[in-house]
């Protein structure tokens, strides 16, 4: 709002002596007249975000919503509907219409005649002709009243055949408004009315059967609710993020059910917000709960019934059937199955759905997907990765198409997740190769934000590119330093109006004067800027093979313009959740430049590693960034090997180098490099496991076979083939069910709470911290130690121990204070604070309280237990005078990687021997073996479990498991990951941060060298298990329930006889 209208707005006037009223505006007087009045519209929501959009001095204003209401947008749609569908209807109805004005009319006349004609007349008995006129006026009068009710007889008729599609307009009209809910979210999701109505019109039309052959009336009204609903789904899903698709598929059902009562208002919200326990902690005993209840599912429970008569003695079944309510909920959730126990009224759907909102929080996303498919069938699609061609269909001169990004993994993970994500395909890639297609190859102009002064050059190229017919891309748009100019603001109104655009005057004054210095004609590139001032006071008209392409952010950085938020294409980059389809692109642009028999394990290479990056941090302990350059920088490489060669030899080499280059970390180029061997090396693989087990199945062996025929024909991919650990897709899944909760808040409660979603989860923090204040109260002293007092390397190592713990326990302290007076409003919080608070409100243990040990996936009861049991071992351990342990638990350690290093130099020191000449060995010792005092050098250690794999005593070897199916580990602590003969499985990991700095790898070795060697695929080759060994934190899974968990003793031996080091491991057996 300009500065010099506030006097106005603000009504600033002055009388002069005569009575006439003046402001002023700037340094000029203004006589103001009585009738004056200022009015300001504005065809884009006052409300919406974007570059342009200045907020308005609404206290000054007095706002008048001129947008069409939901009674409007039904009219409107029902008007689209029959105009299709019934296109003699708004003839007929007009025609009736009049018809019935005209016979009201007459009737009208007619009574009005033979009532003058009774006050004209002096004595009416006497008049001879009175009975005549009366029964004329009675039949002329009947006559009217005949044709007027056939008539609307008639209008009554139309209204039954066209209040048969009234469901159809109502239901689009609440598909619009479900979208603008969403919108909250998301500033770019939001969509002008007219482009939503082009929308349903042309689905209308295409789903237009004929004359004559609609159908019943009903099945035909449902046809057209399924098709407009489909349609769009198809359009919203395309601009948005994946979860967030989810939620708008969501609340459709949930509307579905509310228009047919199969739901009510109240339990709704129940859904939404979470039922009412206050007031009820007091009265509640909580002794009585199984088990496997936690006091807030026990609370919730107990509020439900007295919220739902259904859910009266829900208590009293959950104890009696605990052993079948615990199965229940572990099992995948399915609207058929049963529940436990007798129901003398058996619950709905939907209140099913509301239990497992309460005793299966987690599980809430799988629980939506369902009831989607349940209300909805087949009308929604899963979700697909986006195709650039379907946008280019959709685009036109006048319609920007606009690329929404996601933002990396590992960066802002304190902001909202749904907008945290992978791209497939990168856009620019994308434009040029569609350009090529199209015949405007060479006619693409790229502009990439990020430089100040850009603005002009900007609004430069966009004109240039409108008026010639190139196409413009503007890349990261949102990098932009300065605002957009008012010149380009204007231009791009005038492009998405579809209206000419007339120049500002200054620019076509240089324009003019540029002309006229030229004074000769040009060719290429001269000639096309020469066109565009050949007529500079004239309007100009945008070239028909224009587009405008943006590439930005939404979380980051400047906003878009409103205009082209409102009227633009947008599309989201994200790549989703589906394998399936993230494989089938991949692979037809790997077909392109590889035979199909080559494409496949290509694309599964490539399509792998991408899709492991939407469970980060599960699979890889950083987020890469491959991309579609290396798949076709490998397909070039490939190419020239191959010519060359004549083989494919070196296809395995060469895809190490390129994929795994990407990683900074050993582990994650170890597990790339066994994908890459297992997908690409020549020789057969025996036993076909893990992710080869995906290429066997995908292989193409007929050539009648297509690629896409066989992906379609697996039914479900096991995540084992997919490289991924079994509790990767439970974690993703919990993720998304908070974030589902978070957002169905945001959308169907109160939109202000979108824009501090931290607020809310202050009270879930607070008892966390509350309660962790006064534990850590009751926590043993830390030992004392220090290293100028250390002679040998392990009291070194012991002195280094006690000053982490100490470092660590003072860092927390003053953390968990600092912390809880942010929540209860004593002190202001920072960026940190407010992320650490985001991880205490779900339960898990900030990252920064385990900055100098390994990372932690517990949550934070257990780690504030496993802290409390940890620091009363290490004070036995640590303090002066005790006597040295028999077994070493190499779990109470902060770092045990520096434990052997230790044992090994103080060995070294005290015999006297030369570092270089001692080698450690292995050896593991028979099970019910259990040491009784410590060795006389070296050490015995616990703590170390075997993963995915077991010692077998009686080969005295390392063995996998008895199936193919990889498990989680149970417990904290180091990991020894070993595997089976596919390489691929060394992929599996399930750290959530893993570091450099390796745990001493002799035992895995020594292992190694232990186990019997075994015949090799490839002559003069020898195979052995592989062991990979990591320190790693994960969730305990229910799995492992019933495993039996016994001592192995190794003992380590330095060649030449002496003992140096005697281990004992913890074993997992199946």
């Amino acid at each position: 709002m300009p500065k010099q209208l506030l006097p106005l707005l603000r009504k600033q006037f002055r009388f002069t002596k005569d009575g006439r009223r003046t402001i002023t505006l700037g340094e000029t007087v203004i006589e103001v007249a009585d009738g004056f009045a200022l009015y300001f519209s504005c065809s884009i929501p006052l409300w919406l975000r974007g570059s342009g959009m200045q907020p308005l001095p609404h206290e000054l204003l007095c706002p008048v919503d001129l947008s069409v209401s939901q009674e409007a947008v039904v009219d409107l749609l029902l008007k689209d509907i029959m105009a299709v569908e019934w296109p003699e209807f708004q003839g007929q109805s007009h025609s009736v219409e009049s018809d019935l004005l005209l016979q009201k009319f007459a009737l009208q006349n007619e009574q009005e005649k033979l009532l003058q004609q009774i006050i004209a007349t002096p004595a009416l008995l006497e008049d001879p002709t009175l009975l005549e006129k009366l029964l004329e006026s009675q039949q002329t009068i009947q006559r009217h009243q005949m044709i007027l009710d056939e008539t609307d007889y008639i209008r009554e008729q139309l209204h039954d055949k066209r209040h048969l599609y009234v469901s159809v307009a109502v239901h689009g009209a609440k598909l619009y408004e479900i979208i603008g809910r969403v919108s909250v979210l998301q500033a770019e999701y939001n969509v002008c009315f007219g482009s939503f109505r082009r929308l349903f019109q042309t689905t209308v039309l295409s789903r237009h059967r004929g004359k004559g052959i609609a159908g019943a009336p009903k099945a035909r009204s449902q046809e057209l609710i399924d098709a407009t609903t489909s349609a769009v789904y198809e359009f919203a899903s395309a601009m948005m993020f994946e979860q967030h698709g989810q939620l708008f598929a969501l609340l459709i059902a949930l509307e579905s059910m509310r228009m047919s009562e199969k739901l009510s208002n109240q339990e709704l919200g129940l859904f939404v917000n979470g039922v009412d326990t206050q007031g009820m902690e007091n009265t509640l005993v909580f002794s009585d709960k199984p088990d496997w209840m936690s006091n807030k599912m026990w609370l919730d429970c107990a509020a439900l019934e007295n919220t739902s008569s259904v859910f009266k003695n829900l208590r009293e079944s959950l104890v009696e059937n605990w052993e079948q309510w615990h199965e229940y909920f572990q099992c995948k959730f399915n609207t058929m199955n049963p529940l436990p126990g007798v129901w003398i009224k058996s619950p709905s759907i939907f209140q099913i759905c509301l239990l497992w909102r309460i005793c299966a929080a987690h599980k809430l996303e799988e629980v939506s997907r369902a009831l989607v498919e349940h209300e909805l069938g087949n009308v929604i699609e899963s979700s697909k990765n986006y195709d650039i061609h379907e946008a280019f269909k959709l685009s036109h001169k006048s319609t920007p198409v606009v690329f929404l990004m996601p933002s990396p993994p590992e960066i802002n993970q304190s902001e909202d997740s749904c907008t945290i994500g992978v791209v497939l395909r990168n856009p620019l890639h994308e434009v040029h190769s569609l350009a090529k297609e199209s015949g405007m190859e060479g006619r693409v102009h790229v502009v990439t934000c990020g430089v100040t002064g850009q603005m002009q050059e900007i609004e430069k190229a966009l004109q240039e590119c409108a008026l010639s017919g190139y196409w413009l891309l503007l890349q990261n748009a949102h990098l932009a330093h300065e605002s957009w100019s008012p010149n380009a603001l204007s231009l791009l109104q005038s492009l998405t109006e579809n209206q000419p655009y007339q120049r500002p005057l200054d620019l076509q004054l240089a324009a003019l004067d540029d002309s006229i210095d030229s004074g000769q004609s040009e060719t290429g590139d001269t000639a096309r800027s020469s066109s565009t001032r050949s007529a500079p006071f004239k309007d100009d008209a945008f070239h028909k093979d224009f587009r405008l392409w943006v590439t930005t952010r939404v979380d980051v950085g400047r906003l878009l313009p409103g205009v082209m938020i409102q009227h633009g294409i947008k599309v989201s980059c994200e790549m989703v959740d589906n394998f399936a389809d993230t494989l089938s692109k991949t692979y037809d642009s790997t077909q392109i430049e590889q035979p199909a028999s080559e494409a496949v394990p290509i694309s599964i290479l490539h399509s792998l590693l991408l899709h492991s990056q939407l469970f980060h941090p599960s699979p890889f302990t950083h987020c890469y960034g491959w991309s579609s350059s290396d798949l076709l920088l490998f397909s070039e490489l490939l190419r020239s090997v191959v010519s060359v060669s004549q083989s494919q030899t070196g296809a395995s080499s060469l895809a190490k180098l390129i994929y795994s280059g990407h990683t900074i970390d050993p582990m994650d180029g170890a597990r790339v490099e066994a994908i890459c061997e297992a997908l690409l090396r020549l020789s057969p693989i025996l036993p076909v496991a893990g992710v080869a087990a995906l290429l066997e199945s995908l292989r193409l062996n007929d050539q009648s076979e297509t690629f896409h025929d066989k992906l379609t024909s697996l039914v479900e991919i096991p995540q084992h083939q997919l490289a991924l650990p079994e509790c990767a897709q439970v974690n993703l899944a919990s993720v998304k069910s908070r974030n589902l909760v978070k957002n169905l808040v945001c959308v169907i409660g109160s939109p202000d709470l979108m824009r501090a979603p931290l607020e809310k989860s202050f009270l879930n923090a607070e008892a966390i911290l509350s309660r962790l204040h006064s534990e850590m109260r009751e926590w043993p002293a830390c030992p004392s130690g220090s290293k100028n007092d250390a002679f040998y390397p392990m009291d070194l190592f012991y002195a280094s121990e006690i000053e982490t713990m100490q470092e660590t326990l003072s860092h927390v302290q003053t953390d968990v204070s600092y912390l809880l007076q942010v929540v209860l409003g004593e002190l202001t919080s920072c960026p940190e604070a407010l992320s650490d608070i985001a991880q205490l409100s779900v339960g898990l243990v900030p990252g920064s309280w385990h900055r100098l040990t390994f990372p932690t996936r517990m949550s934070v009861s257990e780690w504030a237990e496993e802290s409390k049991a940890r620091i009363q071992r290490l004070r036995g351990l640590f303090t002066e005078g005790a006597a040295a342990p028999v077994i070493y638990n190499v779990r109470d350690f902060a770092r045990p990687d520096r434990f052997i290093q230790a044992v090994l130099q103080t060995f070294v020191r005290r015999e006297f021997k030369v570092l270089q000449n001692c080698v450690i060995e292995v050896e593991v010792l028979p099970p019910g073996r259990m040491p009784t005092e410590a060795p006389k050098s070296g050490a015995y250690m616990s703590g170390l479990r075997l993963h995915n794999a077991f010692w077998d005593a009686s080969k005295n070897s390392l063995s996998t498991t008895s199936t193919k199916k990889l498990q989680p580990p149970t417990s904290e602590g180091p990991q020894l990951l070993a595997f089976s003969d596919d390489p691929s499985t060394c992929f599996i990991n399930l750290c959530c941060q893993v570091f450099a700095k390796r745990f001493h790898p002799f035992i895995v070795n020594e292992l190694h060298r232990l186990s019997p060697k075994r015949k090799s695929t490839s002559p003069g080759k020898e195979d052995f298990t592989t062991v990979l060994w990591q320190h790693d934190m994960n969730i305990q899974n229910s799995n492992f329930v019933g495993m039996s968990i016994f001592l192995l003793h190794v003992q380590i031996r330095v060649r030449g006889g002496d003992v140096l080091l005697a281990t004992t491991c913890n074993i997992m057996m199946r």
